[in-house]
């Protein structure tokens, strides 16, 4: 078995095919992804369903800064982030950050506090920017299925029209409205126009005589809410956006 460098190659290899497709983001150019010692592991990735992504032009060489940018993908891309294993000063906290800023989930694992490869984790908890990940049991907690369209596709009507006209063609009083309307409408009531963390709009949510939500439904309406142009995010959280109310 070849050797593996660093933290990331871990979840995949321990996790099988159990976890679906993997995602690798790269710092550079895809003609110029490493460390070569793992170069199995990517071709057992792409092999199984997953891909190799990078923003940049393939002949693009790695930079330090570059991983940073990388980081903001990998948040990106990511419902929940879990931060196995980080020093003060890391990559991964830089995740975390990023992470926090798009209102994801986030957990850490905590480790000996003598060991400075675990100072990361342990500050991310202690500062309440993570939640603590105490077993590997508790994986399955936060392990979200694939959620269900908010606009499902419908079958293809054989009347004359425009494509994709089917569904949102019909009348305001007879179409049928997503589960998150309502959610949409009380976290909207809920913004105001400075940022709030998503902490914060979950507790006001809690307590607004309606039934809480889950952090996951709420980061489905936020999501909903900022294609309409009605919310956006900023380094402070999440606010109504200028000019919606």
């Amino acid at each position: 078995m070849p050797p593996r460098i660093g933290a990331p190659s871990v979840p995949r290899e321990q996790m099988g095919g159990a976890a679906g497709a993997t995602v690798a983001v790269f710092a550079g150019g895809l003609t110029h992804i490493g460390p070569r010692s793992n170069q199995l592991l990517f071709d057992a990735i792409v092999d199984t369903g997953g891909i190799l992504l990078s923003e940049l032009f393939p002949g693009t060489i790695p930079q330090a800064h570059r991983f940073l940018l990388r980081n903001r993908i990998i948040a990106a891309l990511a419902s929940t982030v879990v931060i196995a294993q980080a020093r003060q000063r890391s990559g991964a906290l830089n995740t975390a950050t990023w992470a926090s800023e798009l209102n994801r989930e986030i957990y850490a694992i905590p480790g000996d506090i003598t060991t400075p490869g675990n100072s990361g984790c342990n500050r991310l908890i202690a500062d309440g920017k993570a939640q603590l990940l105490a077993s590997y049991e508790s994986v399955e907690d936060i392990c979200h299925s694939q959620h269900a369209p908010a606009y499902p596709d419908t079958a293809r009507s054989d009347t004359a029209g425009t494509v994709g006209q089917q569904a949102r063609t019909q009348s305001s009083d007879t179409q049928e409205r997503s589960p998150s309307d309502g959610l949409q409408e009380r976290i909207l009531n809920a913004l105001g126009n400075q940022p709030m963390r998503l902490e914060d709009l979950h507790q006001t949510l809690m307590h607004d005589d309606a039934t809480t939500p889950a952090v996951q439904d709420i980061l489905t309406a936020l999501g909903l809410l900022e294609l309409d142009g009605m919310v956006e995010h900023t380094a402070g959280g999440v606010k109504r956006a200028t000019g919606s109310g």
